[in-house]
């Protein structure tokens, strides 16, 4: 048996070995029997094609030596065996356990070797009948992706082995069939050698996670096909160029046969007057026949990501009676890529990349990810302004390519290999002094000493054949197969596809003569398309291989990436195949990193890391859903929460950090050229479409509310121009004290496939420069009456309607009645700590935990109250900021001044006394409001959440919700709800009762039902218990949320420094015949301040 191999090592631990009796890799295709079937280019619809989806027997051992000898006869008795789905996770099913890590392997590595007595593995039987009319036809069985290594029987005969767990595994049946009712048995183990290779960011789950089928085909069949396109000089025609391998699988040799090919554009109709013919002479058995075919094809409508247009190509075999043997379909696009002076370009065009890292997850399904989930996917990327999407770290589900041809999305296809674990593994070996007697560093000096002039790659090359036990799999040619396997079965499946543009040579696997041997072969199989891969740019020599064609970095400080922009000695075009880790509350920076892309000539965009949070639902005993991670299986080793770094949550529902991807990458933007005349110049930012793709709507607002509005005439402006335009608004009648703004809004003037008619895609908003009149004034003098009533514990000012109570042990407001409601709880008093996220974790946290921010006590220094006149008291409280152990950190004034009008003015000055670190979380107030006024209200920036350092995608409005709305339920708990540029908030409840908080003149605020130490406590949001009252923030700023947690921390401009400021906020009980926003704008005179 091919299981129990007379080689000592098994294929398992053998990298030589990647596959027995597979059929060689093709493009992705169905043969179909008749032109009607094969117009639809899905398999499914072929009588030829049939699914072994669904119902299978399984059952789980815990490593290949405890399976059954002969459990893949027919006669073998599987009753007790489990009934499954398939494609499936065994793990998902409840079998064995999910395990998440980053870069180490789940298992004590020691390459190529697996762990013998704890490898899982599973074993599957089917049944299947074959269809009667493919009786004496080829039938070829074929697992899209089984995970990690398998063999397979047929009727008992073992039939092949295969790993590469994000390839498919083709065998030919033929011979293993019989009419009537037929086995399958698989048997997949959890490890194998390629485990090595596939050591991705990501969940390790085992099983036939993809589709399994069959499919037949005449003896003498279309076996592949190679589809290329080249314009002219103008880009105006091309030449398509097809290559074509039939096969001959029949014991004699063929008789001629004749191929036609056929091109029909969107609407069914044919581009060829006549069908191309070509001539196929006798074909040996068991060999093939290489065709070559050209022909020129007068302006097609190019394929772009903007305008993913599709023609259907028809390979039809006829035999010397002209009658159909078998028929080949596919859809293909007219689109060029080249690289030329510094930039990639499409067609002809530069094209910047608004792309993102696509993991294949699905939160139930774990790795078996659906045709729904992809097209949700691909649908929200484009609603976001996404154009591209590399596939990390390896091939995805076939069909992922068809949707991205169909909607326009760019593609960088990268291989299955990623040894992130084994990267280093050879440095660290060698500082084991007493395995070597000397450390890394100084064995290199050694060997460069002795190889004087020799490069860091002839170096590394000696210590591997010195050292052949401790080489990275880059170096080592015992991996060379390996990886070539993992490259070229990708290109030779993918080579058709539009979408594709960018071949990836892997992932975070070092640098070594392997990749050269790929990138070789790709620019000689392939050159239609450049060649990629992260792990050339860290060489010793800091000079970027030219086995690349471009260059390419991850989590660049944007110093870095202008370096590598402005190399006088590089001509290539340059990517960040991944930036902007969106790990928890993040994706800050966004703005910035687009700045200096625009600015320089070489920087092409980049990929953010990544798209999905990879949380697996599970059901606390209660009901409750959550999202676990690294460790909530009892999975060890395990990296946490690191997983869970995607734009949208595992239900696919957008983070905020969304809202400001898709305004960054807006494909429309306008700037102000003349706004107090409504001049404004727009940008057509599309590569390959004018600006009539998009109607311009206008609003005019006052303090939020919309006073005008308009629709422009058609724009035509065509790709990477401008136009200046004039927005026909009147000056409206300008109001006291009140703001306006010009907000443009671009929407499709039409239907697309992604989105409908009137779909806003971008926004661009701006303050307009009127001259309002001051706000009105209300003097303190004309206010009601109060009453001061003073004890040794609290402060109590009386006035109509109101009552203010401040105790004089806590220094802050415990009670502030209005009209019989209790407004206030408790607060405010100074706040700098916030619950950390994710980025804050690795540097900023530690730090200030270190300087006892975390645990700051509030103690009282002094309480002064004066009542400066009948209508006014001033109450001042003198505060410190300090650890447990007494370090004072911050000295802290509070300034009341309590008005007849119910108006609590409250003025703070911070002085930062102690050792503090260079920036802290925040600085503000937090107050805590009695439940019940749930009601939620800002006029600043909104919707949705937003930061200092994230806040262009949330336009200035007047918002509202409830505050249980506010909480964005990041599956680890963190800082979050956050509003900037807040001129006033108010908390009502049912009847309109409530609180006004007025910025003064601007605050950052948030309402939740969470305290900052339960965020900060718990791990899992389902270990959050909502509290009745209601934790206010009011912030004079709030540090903004960088990217730390795998890339650039906080810029400098957006953390808060541990300075001495002042600011104030003004807080007023309102009534439901108010309005909050006209009281905002009051301004109290009062001469006795």
């Amino acid at each position: 048996m091919i299981r129990e191999p007379v080689e000592k090592v098994p294929d398992w631990e053998n990298p030589r070995i990647v596959g027995r009796n597979k059929e060689p890799a093709h493009a992705t295709l169905t043969p179909y029997p008749n032109e009607e079937e094969a117009f639809s280019c899905k398999r499914e619809e072929s009588s030829w094609f049939l699914s072994l989806n669904g119902e299978w027997k399984f059952k789980l051992y815990e490593n290949p030596s405890l399976v059954p000898g002969n459990f893949y006869e027919p006669y073998y008795n599987d009753e007790d065996w489990d009934v499954i789905q398939v494609p499936s996770n065994w793990q998902m099913l409840g079998y064995d356990k999910p395990i998440y890590v980053n870069v180490r392997y789940p298992f004590c590595a020691d390459p190529p070797r697996v762990p013998r007595d704890l490898n899982p593995t599973g074993v599957y039987r089917k049944t299947f009948n074959i269809p009667k009319d493919w009786h004496g036809k080829q039938i070829f069985l074929v697992f899209d992706g089984v995970d990690s290594a398998f063999y397979v029987w047929v009727n008992g005969e073992i039939v092949g082995y295969s790993q590469d767990s994000r390839l498919p595994a083709e065998f030919n049946i033929t011979r293993y069939v019989k009419p009537g009712e037929n086995l399958i048995a698989v048997e997949v183990l959890r490890w194998s050698d390629g485990s090595y290779l596939e050591d991705q960011d990501m969940w390790r789950l085992s099983g036939i996670h993809r589709d399994v089928y069959l499919y037949s085909t005449p003896n003498i069949h279309i076996r592949d096909f190679f589809v290329r396109m080249f314009f002219d000089e103008n880009y105006q025609d091309s030449t398509l160029k097809i290559r074509i391998n039939v096969r001959n699988y029949s014991g004699k040799t063929s008789t001629p046969h004749i191929l036609e090919v056929k091109l029909y554009d969107a609407e069914k109709v044919q581009v060829f007057i006549e069908p191309v013919r070509v001539h196929i002479g006798e074909i040996r058995p068991e060999s093939e026949a290489v065709l070559e075919v050209e022909r020129k094809v007068s302006k097609p409508r190019k394929w772009s990501a903007e305008d993913p247009y599709l023609y259907t190509l028809f390979l039809t075999l006829k035999n010397g009676k002209g009658e159909v043997v078998e028929v080949e379909s596919c859809h293909v696009g007219f689109r060029q890529v080249e690289v030329k002076n510094g930039r990639i370009l499409i067609n002809g065009v530069p094209v910047y990349f608004k792309g993102v890292n696509r993991h294949e997850h699905d939160d139930v399904r774990g790795h078996a990810v659906t045709v729904k989930s992809m097209i949700k996917d691909i649908e929200l990327m484009k609603r976001f302004n996404f154009n591209a999407v590399r596939t990390s770290h390896y091939p995805n589900h076939p069909a992922w390519y068809d949707l991205c041809d169909k909607y326009g999305i760019y593609v960088i296809d990268e291989a299955n290999i990623e040894c992130h674990g084994l990267v280093g593994f050879l440095r660290t070996m060698f500082q084991v002094e007493e395995t070597f007697g000397k450390p890394w560093e100084e064995l290199i000096r050694e060997f460069r000493e002795k190889l004087e002039g020799k490069s860091w790659r002839e170096v590394m090359d000696e210590i591997m054949r010195r050292f052949p036990k401790y080489t990275e799999p880059a170096y080592d040619p015992e991996w060379l197969h390996a990886f070539m396997e993992r490259f070229v079965r990708m290109v030779e499946r993918d080579k058709n596809h539009p979408c594709v543009i960018i071949w990836s040579l892997g992932n975070e696997s070092g640098y070594g003569s392997n990749h050269d041997a790929m990138s070789g072969w790709a620019h000689g199989y392939d050159p239609t398309r450049p060649v990629h891969y992260e792990g050339t740019i860290h060489t010793a020599e800091r000079k970027v291989s030219r086995s690349v064609d471009i260059i390419s970095i991850m989590y660049p400080t944007l110093e870095r990436l202008i370096q590598l922009a402005e190399d006088p000695e590089e001509d290539r075009p340059v990517i960040m195949c991944e930036y902007a880790h969106s790990m928890g509350n993040s994706t800050g920076n966004l703005k910035e990193y687009w700045e200096v892309i625009r600015k320089y000539k070489r920087l092409c965009g980049g990929f953010i890391w990544d798209w999905v949070d990879q949380g697996l639902k599970r059901v606390t005993e209660d009901g409750c859903e959550w999202w676990a991670y690294g460790g909530d299986f009892g999975d060890e080793p395990n990296d946490g929460n690191f997983c869970i770094n995607g734009l949208v949550w595992p239900d696919r529902k957008p983070h905020p950090a969304m809202w400001e991807c898709k305004k960054i990458q807006q494909p429309v933007e306008a700037e102000a050229v003349d706004l107090a005349k409504g001049v404004v110049r727009i940008f057509n930012r599309f590569d390959f479409t004018n600006l009539d793709i998009v109607d311009v709507f206008w609003e005019l607002s006052e303090d939020g509310r919309i006073i005008q509005q308009g629709v422009l005439p058609k724009i035509y402006t065509p790709p990477h121009e401008s136009e200046v335009v004039t927005i026909p608004f009147k000056t409206p009648e300008l109001k006291p004290g009140a703001e306006y703004w010009l907000m443009l809004r671009y929407k499709l003037s039409k239907d697309t496939i992604w989105a409908e008619k009137g779909y806003e895609i971008g926004w661009s908003q701006f303050k307009m420069p009127f001259d309002a009149p001051p706000k009105p004034l209300v003097k303190a003098e004309d206010m009601h009456p109060l009453t001061l009533e003073e004890t040794d514990e609290e402060v109590v000012v009386s006035g109509r309607n109101f009552k203010f109570t401040l105790n004089k042990e806590k220094g802050c407001v415990t009670s502030l009645k209005y009209k019989g409601f209790e407004m206030v709880k408790d607060g405010p008093v100074l706040n700098v700590w916030r619950a950390p996220t994710d980025n804050d974790a690795p540097r900023l946290a530690p730090m200030w935990r270190k300087a006892g921010l975390d645990r700051l006590k509030h103690t009282i220094r002094n309480v002064k109250v004066e009542k400066a006149s009948d209508r006014v008291v001033h109450v001042t409280v003198e505060a410190s900021l300090h650890t447990p152990e007494n370090a004072e950190k911050f000295k802290c004034k509070y300034t009341y001044r309590i008005y007849g009008s119910s108006d609590v003015m409250v003025d703070v000055d911070v002085d930062p006394v102690g050792d503090l670190p260079p920036s802290i979380p925040r600085i503000g107030l937090k107050m805590a409001i009695p439940g019940g006024f749930e009601k939620f209200t800002w006029l600043g920036r909104g919707p949705h959440e937003n930061y200092w350092d994230r806040k262009e995608g949330a336009a200035i409005g007047v918002y509202s919700g409830t505050v249980d709305e506010q909480y964005v339920p990041y599956i680890k708990p963190q800082e979050n709800g956050n509003k900037t540029d807040v001129r006033w908030a108010s908390l009502t409840n049912d009847l309109g009762f409530g609180l006004l908080i007025v910025g003064m003149p601007l605050m950052e605020i948030s309402a939740l039902h969470y305290m900052i130490e339960d965020l900060e406590k718990a791990k899992h949001t389902y270990e959050l218990e909502r509290r009745d009252d209601i934790m206010l923030n009011i912030d004079y700023k709030q540090s903004g949320l960088g990217g730390g947690s795998c890339g650039p921390d906080t810029l400098p401009q957006y953390l808060v420094k541990p300075e001495r400021v002042h600011f104030a906020v003004r807080l007023r009980p309102i009534s439901p015949d108010e309005i909050a926003n006209e009281l905002s704008k009051q301004v109290i005179v009062d001469d006795s301040y």
